[in-house]
């Protein structure tokens, strides 16, 4: 049975801890192992800003390092 993952979480994770890798860090909920021994459909990722990063509107600089960790991957 193919899977649709909403696994949200790992860039946020990645952000916080530079060393997470994401190809099998255990203190992920998904890698790139577990997708491809899972059979995968769809991988879904989403780019959250927490507050704690700054201003509740936009901060300029912090997506930018957001999306070259999901450029990364």
């Amino acid at each position: 049975m193919r899977t649709v993952d909403f696994h949200c979480d790992a860039l946020s994770k990645m952000w916080e801890d530079p060393k997470a890798s994401f190809v099998d860090d255990r203190h992920l909920d998904v890698t790139l192992q577990r997708m491809e021994e899972g059979d995968l459909a769809l991988q879904v990722f989403a780019v959250f800003l927490s507050e704690k990063y700054g201003r509740p509107s936009f901060v300029a600089g912090t997506w930018r390092k957001s999306i070259r960790i999901a450029a990364a991957l």
